[in-house]
């Protein structure tokens, strides 16, 4: 006999059977929209509705608050400046330990110092794009708020009073934005101070941070020559204080030949390089006493980056000082907020006033404008020394 065909199996049956194997969902056939199940996806008017209504009502964003994040920054700074510090230590101790171009273990820490620079310079970009983001976030959501406010009605009139106040205050003269500007690139030039004359190594080289390894090494040697009243431990440790609170930048593509013009006998002449290094502070009183430190620990010729018309002025009140007091000291100070410039001479009971004033005002500025600009500065303090 012939078998007939086997019964085709319920719905019920098929379920039942297939409970248990694999991961079988008995709902799955109603999410893919088969042929029994319907797609689950929305209609394209309630797509059009749903993104019309997304446009107006967008949904909640994250609030950023900006003084969190530069408190962040700020310890995000501390630690990049520890790091820096970090590095010119251990560049100072790789440069005892070969040379860079030995193809051993001096080469391979100096392209480790190489690398390490970088990142930390590309750190500080970094931090740099996030305070300028901020920045910009800030200005966009005070105008925001302005227009909202115009929108709404409820700070018209506080606009208003704005703007009547805005009107109504004087504006600043040309005379009185260029004093600003004079006084803005005098409070910069006191916070720095730059060193001539160390002894930055036989060869040329143009590598910062080459550069900045010698500078502390020079520094260090200098004080281990004991021409000072300190004790060489003592010493050492204020010139690393004074480091580790500076950045130094380097008025020139690189390093150079000494020679004095003014002294062609001068022992030193050829017989090294040298350029002049500027050490940046983040305030007055920390330059002070770095210029103290190299001056009198570490017997390095300094100069305070005026500008060229400035330093001029400060010397004429020098000679003239000694010419009205003889054999004594003579000491010029620099108002910034009354733009003048003043000699003392030191007497028995402390500095007395020679009555030797300069405007520095009339010094800078002229018919044309003001005279002075920060690269000006810059350059100026570079005709201090004479190199080749």
């Amino acid at each position: 006999m012939q078998r007939s065909p086997a019964k085709p199996t319920s719905p019920v049956q098929s379920h039942r059977e297939n409970v248990g194997k694999d991961s079988y969902n008995r709902f799955a056939i109603l999410a893919g929209g088969g042929d029994l199940g319907r797609s689950r996806i929305p209609s394209a008017a309630k797509q059009r509705r749903n993104l019309d209504s997304d446009q107006e009502t967008p949904g909640k964003q994250p609030r950023l608050d900006s003084n969190k994040v530069f408190d962040q920054l700020k310890v995000h700074d501390t630690i990049l400046n520890a790091a820096k510090n970090a590095l010119a230590d251990a560049g100072s101790v790789a440069a005892k330990v070969g040379a860079v171009d030995d193809g051993t273990i001096g080469t391979v820490l100096y392209k480790f110092g190489q690398v390490m620079d970088s990142l930390i310079s590309g750190q500080e970009s970094l931090k740099s794009a996030v305070i300028n983001l901020l920045k910009v976030r800030e200005n966009k959501n005070h105008f925001k708020a302005l227009e909202n406010q115009l929108k709404s009605g409820t700070g018209q009139n506080r606009t208003k009073s704005s703007s009547e106040g805005k009107q109504n205050r004087a504006q600043p003269t040309k005379e009185e934005v260029e004093k600003a500007k004079i006084k803005k690139v005098l409070r910069e030039a006191e916070r720095r101070v730059i060193a001539f004359d160390l002894d930055l190594g036989g060869a040329p080289i143009m590598n910062k941070m080459t550069i900045s390894k010698n500078v502390t090494l020079d520094l260090h040697k200098r004080v281990k020559s004991g021409n000072h009243d300190w004790a060489v431990d003592s010493a050492a440790t204020m010139v690393d204080d004074m480091l580790s609170c500076a950045q130094l930048e380097f008025l020139g593509s690189g390093t150079k030949r000494y020679y004095n013009n003014q002294n062609p006998n001068d022992e030193r002449t050829n017989k090294m390089c040298t350029v002049p290094v500027r050490f940046d502070f983040k305030m007055k009183e920390q330059r002070i006493r770095a210029e103290v430190a190299l001056k009198k620990v570490c017997k390095v010729r300094t100069s305070v980056p005026y500008p060229k018309k400035v330093r001029d002025a400060l010397a004429e009140l020098v000679e003239a000082g000694k010419k009205k007091a003889p054999g004594k000291y003579i000491m010029t100070k620099v108002a910034i907020e009354k733009l003048s410039i003043s000699a003392y001479v030191r007497g028995e009971k402390g500095w007395i006033d020679l009555d030797l004033k300069k405007d520095i005002a009339s010094l800078l500025i002229d018919t044309n404008g003001i005279e002075v600009s920060d690269t000006e500065v810059f350059s100026n303090a570079s005709e201090e020394i004479e190199i080749s």
